[in-house]
């Protein structure tokens, strides 16, 4: 598929300083068309990759809902804000802070884990009805309970001094749903210095990498475009005769081999799958269809 008339999934390498929904905000007005979502934030001070999916495609970001993320973050120690990162208001501030290596790398290996995690007050989260960011800003109180996330790794690159604080590199692999910010706010805690994050680039959502992600507005006419097959866990590809494929756009189940849920497409449109098939009595059954029938 070369265009974005019928939808796709793309691979964004998101700018520093706006929104992940700004980010669909330019695609919206550009394709004129409201059906664009994303498979997970990421803040204004983060660049990096932001899997983006428009038209019938949006209905298939509930399946990328667990996979593992991959960052390089950069953690400033010595000082607090109130965001987690230096774009908040600052709380504590200690400049002159040094500490060994192994300092630092003792306490990353005591995040590392399946871990009680509690979010930063400025995230998407919800408070009673409102996002908790929206409380933040206008000084409410913001308690948010802990979570249970998995820190798969963290791996300490690179350790410096600039502008009289103590700077790190650090690389993570992490599940669902797991604050990068949070990481910087708890390493601080631990070491008694204080920290947060002054940059972050996500460099992995499940199997895709960021070498596949182009600029904003590269976006189209193949720019970016992934298979879906390619993003989705545990999902494969089959083929189907052409004759088939009103059958399977109708709601019908088709006969194809194997016995894993797999994109399905026509053998005549080999690059633009009919739907997502799910293993029915030796069958696939449509789960998601993405194209109407003719």
């Amino acid at each position: 598929m070369s265009s974005t008339a019928a939808g796709g999934l793309y691979a964004i390498d998101k700018p520093e300083g706006i929104s992940s929904n700004a980010a669909l905000n330019v695609l919206r007005r550009r394709f004129a068309t409201r059906r664009v979502g994303h498979a997970g934030t990421l803040d204004p001070l983060a660049t990096g990759l932001l899997l983006v999916a428009m038209g019938s495609y949006t209905r298939l970001l509930s399946l990328l809902i667990g996979v593992d993320k991959a960052y390089e973050a950069g953690i400033v120690l010595g000082l607090e804000t109130d965001s987690f990162d230096t774009d908040g208001a600052v709380v504590s501030e200690r400049p002159g802070v040094r500490l060994e290596t192994s300092e630092i790398e003792a306490a990353l290996g005591r995040l590392v884990g399946d871990v009680l995690q509690v979010p930063p007050a400025f995230s998407a989260l919800k408070v009673a009805g409102k996002r908790a960011y929206e409380l933040a800003r206008a000084n409410a109180a913001v308690e948010l309970a802990p979570r249970a996330v998995s820190v798969k790794s963290l791996e300490l690159e690179e350790v410096y001094i600039e502008g009289g604080f103590l700077r790190i590199r650090v690389r993570a692999e992490v599940g669902s749903g797991t604050y990068i910010r949070s990481i910087a706010h708890d390493l601080g805690e631990l070491l008694g210095t204080g920290g947060c994050i002054f940059a972050l680039r996500r460099v992995r959502v499940g199997a895709v990498g960021i070498e596949r992600a182009v600029k904003l507005e590269e976006v189209g006419d193949g720019g970016g475009l992934l298979l879906p097959e390619e993003i989705l866990p545990g999902v494969g590809r089959v083929a189907i005769a052409a004759g088939l494929a009103r059958a399977f756009l109708s709601g019908q189940p088709v006969e194809a081999g194997g016995g894993l849920p797999a994109m399905v497409y026509s053998e005549d449109e080999p690059g633009e799958p009919l739907g997502l098939g799910v293993p029915e009595g030796g069958r696939l059954r449509p789960r998601i269809v993405l194209r109407r029938s003719p």
